[in-house]
């Protein structure tokens, strides 16, 4: 039995129609440790890989709502792997103490999610006993389970351990078909022969009083699943292994969706020594896991070093390993002239990589794996340059010097170049007063991003630090207390400013920057003063300062490319701030009652002709001139009738 769920809905009618006494589907499941499923991928619409997880749904009457959704780590065994005929499959067994320790979850279904939001549910659980605290009774169970075979048994389950391993809490898990139910054990008539099977090579059978299970109410949906188990012929009850002595027949008792049903079998107990075994017949390659990882975080630029290990039945002369990425700098061998070996591969922190092992005899015979690296936020200073800058070859002397270090922070300790990426670290102090080394001479030519966000080293920054770097198109300093004048002046191709700390902007800090773009995003939330000019000229689009209080003359002047304002409690504006702003839309200066430094005309703005725009300054404003409104918003109202003056 399954169930789909869409994982949008917040409720799922789980009952047939007909059913007439709405009973939720539900197996008995007494220990987490019993709850065990297999899944093929491909009878479900969900990917099964390293990124599944585990979804729990409440069973409220006949509806479900999710509860949790959990790593597939919560069970104690699982694997994702492809069986012998190349499917992929999920099992999992043992869900782990504690998961669902919780008064509410009675009842439950299990699921699995991926990344795109797919969810498939198996069987639904119901706990019985006081696992959880349901207080749902002491009734009998009996536990059900088929011995792991090599093959599939009749239930058409894949019994074998993974033959290409792509996720496992241990990659020789062997697939355990179990079930438990209400039941019970009772003595049977000694006269019934034993059921030998096939698969039992017997070499001593110690006969034991014959017994009998019955059953107590279950879903009608388990009883080919039941019956199938029951068939293997390898049968475990509490523990004692049983062959059954004849073909098993459910009877339903009731037809009308009371899903109740009972069966007689006889069990004969057995003591046996099972002997299986095939001859090898076409391509296996097998056991391609990742048997080792290194953690280097704490270098500049980490990599994860995994060693893939692989075994080839059927033995070809050599294997190909392929896959990877381009970035990820594995320089493989076309091929491995051995069959059972092990390689080395470096993935990078947040990345995924599939490589592939393929029999150079026979390129139809392959083995893929799945890499994904862990998140890994090393804490550097990232520069990215123009291909060639001579940046790229300076010695960590160098850049020590260029820096102004020790003098102006901690030195640097460690060097890394990829690429065009330069990768420092001083260890983690965040001291480091910036210089002017990229502006305002011949250094300024080569540098494309300054990425301070993962170390966060700048606190500090002198005048005309990045000033005239004509590529610059990020900034990047989380740190930043305060910046200076011309700081990133006359940077043209500026689109990306995060300044998320910094309480003051200086003068002509930003002039110019930014207009080749028009785009120029600026983050400055915790900005209280900007100065003259700040902006002047600057491809700046929106200027979202909800904690400025003062804004000086010409601070946002000729911004041709500024739509939008956001000055909540600035009580001041300096003339001219908004001269000549073109695309104006919304300005918000809501706590404002110093507009230009006189209630006359300031030319706040100034040249500014024919354009809709909402201007929301406070009530004062509107009789503060003898009577009549501040003369620079007269003056823009007057230039531009379509546009409106809120009072607030």
């Amino acid at each position: 039995m399954s169930l789909y769920v869409f994982p949008k809905e917040e409720t799922y009618h789980l009952n047939k129609d007909g059913c007439a006494n709405n009973t939720p589907f539900s197996l008995p499941i007494s220990d987490p440790a019993n709850i065990w499923g297999f899944i093929y991928e491909d009878e479900t619409d969900i990917v099964f890989d390293a990124n599944m997880q585990a979804a729990f749904y409440e069973v409220e009457s006949q509806y479900l709502f999710q509860i949790q959704v959990q790593p597939l780590t919560i069970f104690d065994d699982f694997i994702i792997a492809y069986d012998t005929n190349g499917r992929k499959y999920l099992y999992f067994r043992g869900l782990k103490a504690g998961v669902l320790a919780s008064p509410t979850f009675c009842k439950f279904l299990l699921g699995f999610t991926d990344n795109n939001g797919d969810t498939y549910t198996t069987y639904p659980y119901s706990p019985i006993g006081d696992v959880y605290g349901c207080g749902c009774g002491d009734e009998p169970t009996v536990e059900i389970e088929s011995t792991p075979q090599d093959d599939y048994d009749c239930c058409g389950i894949y019994y074998g351990k993974g033959i290409n391993v792509i996720y496992a809490s241990d990659p020789e898990l062997k697939a355990i078909n179990r079930t438990e139910i209400y039941g019970s054990l009772k003595a049977a008539p000694a006269q019934n022969k034993v059921k030998r099977f096939n698969n039992c090579k017997v070499k001593s059978i110690d006969f034991a009083k014959k017994k009998r299970i019955r059953y107590q109410p279950v879903p009608a949906e388990y009883m080919n699943l039941v019956d199938c188990i029951l068939s293997s012929g390898n049968i475990k009850v509490d523990g004692v292994e049983y062959l059954v002595d004849a073909n098993n027949n459910f009877d339903e008792l009731e037809a009308v969706c009371l899903c109740m049903f009972s069966q007689d079998i006889r069990l004969s107990e057995c003591n046996c020594v099972k002997n299986f075994g095939c001859d090898i017949e076409g391509c296996f390659i097998t056991n391609l896991q990742v048997i080792a990882t290194v953690d280097n975080c704490s270098q500049p630029i980490p990599n994860f070093a995994y060693t893939l290990s692989w075994n080839v039945l059927n033995v070809p002369t050599s294997v190909v390993l392929s896959g990877g990425d381009p970035i990820l700098n594995n320089s493989l061998p076309s091929t491995i002239p051995i069959v059972s070996s092990q390689y080395i591969v470096f993935v990078e922190p947040n990345t995924t990589a599939f490589f592939t092992v393929t029999n150079a005899d026979d390129p139809t015979c392959f083995a893929t794996i799945q890499i994904v690296a862990p998140d890994c936020q090393p804490q550097v200073l990232r520069m990215k340059f123009l291909p060639n800058s001579p940046e790229l070859s300076f010695t960590l002397a160098q850049w020590n010097t260029a820096f102004n270090l020790p003098i102006n922070g901690t030195p640097f300790t460690a060097l890394t170049v990829v690429g065009d990426n330069v990768y420092l670290d001083n260890g983690g102090v965040s001291d480091i007063d910036i210089n002017n080394y990229f502006g305002f001479d011949t250094n300024n030519g080569n540098l494309l991003e300054f990425d301070d966000s993962l170390s966060g080293y700048i606190f500090s920054g002198s005048i005309n630090s990045f000033y005239d770097c004509p590529v610059l198109t990020t900034l990047l300093l989380p740190a930043l207390q305060k910046v200076n004048a011309n700081f990133a002046s006359n940077c043209q191709n500026l689109t990306v400013v995060d300044i998320p700390t910094a309480t003051l902007i200086g003068g002509f800090a930003f002039s110019n920057s930014g207009t080749l773009s028009g785009n120029l995003a600026v983050n400055m939330p915790q900005v209280v003063t900007i100065l003259q000019a700040a902006f002047n000229g600057s491809g700046i689009v929106t200027a979202n300062c909800p904690s400025c209080i003062t804004v000086n003359q010409f601070a946002f002047s000729f911004c041709l490319y500024l739509t939008t304002v956001n000055l909540p409690i600035a009580t001041a504006i300096g003339d001219s701030c908004f001269n000549n702003d073109t695309s104006l839309t919304s300005v918000s200066l809501n706590s404002c009652t110093n507009l230009g430094g006189g209630v006359a005309v300031n030319l706040v703005f100034d040249n500014i002709f024919g354009i809709t725009a909402t201007i929301t300054v406070p009530i004062f404003l509107q009789t503060c001139n003898a009577g009549n409104p501040d003369g620079d918003l007269v003056t823009f109202i007057s230039n531009n009738p379509a546009s409106t003056i809120i009072y607030v």
